[in-house]
Parts: C-alpha cells; sequence; structure tokens
C-alpha cells in the first residue's frame, strides 16, 4: 500500500471532481466516493502513527465522500447500484488478497534474511577474489594493447610498422576479436583494408562471432569492398555463428539505399547461396523485410533477382510463417484477404505472381510473426 500521505492528499484533490459528478455522472461519483471510503478505511487499519491534524483531515475525508455517496445513492436506480456495489465488493476482494500476498512474502523474505546473510558473508569473497582475477585477466588481454588499438583506429601506419617490427602480432584482437583487418572492414575503409593485406595480415581471420571481413563489408552495404574482397579469395558463402552468410547478414543489417541494393545485386550475380537458412529465417525471408524498408524505387527488383536464381519462396520460418505471412502480418487485427491487398500492396503482389502460396493462419501466427521480427533485427559483431 502506498504512504498514506500521499494518498490523503490525493483524497483532497479528487474530492472536488468527485462532487462535480454527482450533476453529470451519479454513478462515477457513487464508485469514487466509495472507494475512497476503502482507502481511508485501510489507512486507518495500518494503524499509522498520524499527527492529530492529519487524524482529523482523515475524518473529514471520510464524512464528505459519505456524504456525496447518499445523494448519489437517492438518484440511482437500485439495479445500478446492485451493479456498482458488487464490483467494489470485487475490487475490495482484490485488495485484501494482495495484502495476505505481500504479508506472507514479507515473512518469508524475513526468514530467509538470516539464511542469505551467511550465505552472503562466504560468497562475497569468493566473489571478490574471482572478479579480481577476472579484471586482472582483462587488463593483462585487452588494456595492454589499448594503444595499439588506438593506432590502429586512428590508422598511424608508421606507429603500427614499428610495433609489428618489434614483434607486435599481428593478429592482436580487442574485446570482439577483431584484428586490425577486422576493424578496417567494420570501419567500411578499402584503404586500410589493402594496407592491412600488404602488411601481412591473415584475411581469412574471423572475429569472436564467426564474422569475416565480407559479413563486415556485406553488413554495411558496401559494393566496392565486397567486389575487392572477392578478389582476394574470401568465401561468399561462409557463415558465421548465427548461420548467416554475407547475403544474409546483408539483408539483416544495412541500410535499404541504392549503395545496399548493389550491394546485394553484386553478392547475387557472384553465385552467392540464396537458398541458405538459419534456425530463425531463410535468405529471403530476411530480404522480405529489408526491402519493406528500402529506399530505393524499385525493391522487388532484388526480390525477381532472387526468386530468378530458384529462391523457395514458400520456405517457414520458425514460426510457420512464410514470406506472404510476413507480408501480411502489418494488416491486424483484421484477417487479411491476400488477393484484395495485392490490388495496392506491390509486395505482396510480387510474392502473389511468384507463386507463394497463402495458408489461413489465424491471429496467432501473425502476432507472434510480429514478434520474430523484432528477434531478428540484432545481430552481434556488425554494429
Amino acid at each position: 500500500m502506498e504512504e498514506p500521505f500521499a494518498s490523503l492528499n490525493q483524497a483532497g484533490q479528487e474530492l472536488e471532481a468527485i462532487q462535480a459528478d454527482l450533476q453529470t455522472s451519479p454513478e462515477d461519483a457513487y464508485y469514487d466516493a466509495k472507494s475512497w471510503l476503502w482507502r481511508l478505511e485501510r489507512i486507518e487499519e495500518k494503524g499509522y502513527d498520524l499527527p492529530v491534524d492529519w487524524q482529523q483531515y482523515i475524518a473529514s475525508l471520510e464524512a464528505s465522500f459519505n456524504h456525496i455517496a447518499v445523494q448519489a445513492k437517492q438518484v440511482l436506480p437500485t439495479k445500478t447500484l446492485h451493479q456498482i456495489d458488487l464490483k467494489l465488493h470485487a475490487d475490495r476482494a482484490v485488495d485484501r488478497h494482495t495484502d495476505a500476498q505481500l504479508e506472507r512474502q514479507e515473512r518469508y523474505q524475513l526468514q530467509n534474511k538470516r539464511k542469505l546473510f551467511f550465505i552472503s558473508a562466504g560468497a562475497i569473497g569468493i566473489i571478490i577474489l574471482i572478479v579480481g582475477l577476472i579484471f586482472f585477466y582483462q587488463w593483462r588481454l585487452f588494456m595492454g594493447d589499448e594503444s595499439w588499438f588506438r593506432d590502429v583506429g586512428e590508422e598511424r601506419w608508421s606507429a603500427l610498422e614499428k610495433r609489428i617490427g618489434l614483434g607486435k602480432p599481428i593478429e592482436t584482437r580487442d574485446h570482439k576479436g577483431r584484428t586490425g583487418w577486422l576493424v578496417a572492414a567494420n570501419a567500411s575503409s578499402l584503404e586500410s583494408l589493402k594496407k592491412w593485406k600488404d602488411l601481412g595480415s591473415n584475411i581469412r581471420a574471423r572475429d569472436r562471432y564467426g564474422n569475416t571481413a565480407l559479413h563486415h563489408a556485406a553488413g554495411r552495404g558496401k559494393p566496392e569492398m565486397i567486389h575487392w574482397l572477392l578478389k582476394q579469395g574470401l568465401e561468399i558463402d561462409a557463415t558465421n555463428q548465427e548461420g548467416l552468410t554475407p547475403l544474409h547478414l546483408l539483408f539483416r543489417k544495412s541500410a535499404g539505399n541504392r549503395e545496399s541494393e548493389k550491394a546485394a545485386n553484386l553478392l547475387i550475380e557472384q553465385g552467392a547461396n540464396v537458398s541458405g537458412a538459419n534456425p530463425e529465417e531463410s535468405i529471403f525471408m530476411a530480404a522480405i523485410l529489408w526491402v519493406r524498408g528500402a529506399y530505393f524505387e524499385r525493391p522487388n527488383d532484388i526480390l525477381e533477382a532472387l526468386v530468378a536464381k530458384g529462391v523457395d519462396i514458400n520456405h517457414k520460418g520458425a514460426n510457420g510463417a512464410t514470406a506472404l505471412t510476413n507480408s501480411l502480418a502489418k494488416y491486424l487485427p483484421t484477417e487479411p484477404d491476400p488477393k484484395l491487398i495485392s490490388e495496392t500492396d506491390t509486395l505482396v503482389k510480387f510474392l502473389l505472381d511468384s507463386g507463394a502460396t497463402y495458408e489461413k493462419r489465424g491471429f496467432d501466427t501473425f502476432e507472434s510473426t510480429l514478434e520474430e521480427e523484432k528477434k531478428l533485427q540484432f545481430s552481434p559483431g556488425i554494429q
């Protein structure tokens, strides 16, 4: 229950409004007055040590609310009064049940405090030791290389070459498992990538999430970098720890602009596997979500290229929804009619024209589809 002073101030503030309701809505006035009488009664039951002036204030409020209830009762039909009283009775039962639960919880917590104290006292010492070891390890592993990655980020090549000449491993990694080569890929710097290759960096390195430089370039939607990396022999269908290929990650993470469109077309033309899928979604499903928010004029061009490559247009995601189901989910809460919607929705029309089939699945599937879309907006390692 809230502190009594806050409730009493609120009661005083609402009193005038409840009095005004007597003329326009006696049902509301009766209900509100009775509710406040119940709340004031509960404050008194709690036995708060209130000053005399506050006790007098409570008595004044009770008299005012009681007067309002009596006046409203005189003008309300018996049936209406009975219905309001039933609702008030249900509200009070809920309040009593809540109070009982809180009391049980307080007793349970009190019984466990002593146990937790002794357990915590022993555990704190162990935790402090473990945390100290972890911080020491992190400092040795990462902070010792802080200046190295500062030079990497600012591309101080003379300093980096000097460190490498003195024995600094060129494959030193940051806390995300990225080498200088991968940092350059994530920063979309093609010239830096070329420099790291000249220095002898492992161009097939992966970060802690399994992303290659091609994943980073695709996630940024950079066609020039993708083209150069493919010429260096990077695997076009390499998968990261989520099971995502560069093309799949492009649809997950890149902006829907002309540059990203060009990058997607490049990967498709170079033979990227368009039928791949991780446990949550297929590449085609990711492409549907991507083109829905695209900024270029003809987003269906990408989908046409995927269909031409033989993508399974009726592949079902983890929740059993197809690409067509995904595209219709935004028309909730009305059960969508694909043919009718296709008259105004070019994406739905494209799917139907390409052979997509529709199974009426009900609202639960559509709602879970919307939740699935939210989960698929994050892929670790590409920021």
